[in-house]
């Protein structure tokens, strides 16, 4: 951390970001800052008791020019999914581990909801990714999914 480092995250955990001078945000709010815009959005369980929605937790969604980035954080596929579909999101990252979050179902469902361009599994903790990417592209084969690998090459949108 530098200086100049700017620390933000949901007031759920506001006590959290004091020690770095953190910025707390309301779910829904934007921080802008320089050519980004950031958005904390509900992250939370419905079926499993992990992740509340009382606890406030988030996902993010990152903007710069044309281009979205949304981080859908430990959570369930949720009802404010499907407001993101008509926010043009670019790329959406998913969690399909199945123990504290989603399966390949019902993520695959939640990139169907959300409708980015690029879909991105994530806590998936070694599982065989080609279900989840066979899943999305028989429901939407206009979705393209990325599976990520370690140390592999940055993707580029």
């Amino acid at each position: 951390m530098k200086d100049n480092t700017i620390v933000i995250g949901p007031e759920s955990i506001a006590s959290s970001l004091q020690k770095f001078e953190g910025t707390p945000l309301k779910l829904g709010q934007l921080f802008a800052y320089k050519d980004l815009s950031i958005e904390l959005v509900p992250a939370y369980n419905i079926k499993k008791p992990n992740h509340p929605k009382r606890n406030e937790w988030a996902g993010i969604i990152v903007t710069s020019e044309d281009k979205s980035v949304y981080h859908a954080g430990d959570t369930e596929r949720i009802p404010e999914m499907k407001d993101l579909a008509s926010r043009n999101i670019t790329v959406a990252m998913m969690p399909c581990g199945g123990t504290y979050t989603m399966d390949f179902d019902e993520a695959t469902d939640s990139v169907i909801d959300v409708k980015p361009e690029i879909a991105i599994p994530m806590h998936n903790w070694g599982k065989d990714l080609t279900k989840f990417k066979e899943l999305v592209e028989k429901k939407d084969p206009s979705i393209k999914v990325e599976i990520l690998e370690e140390g592999g090459e940055p993707l580029k949108i």
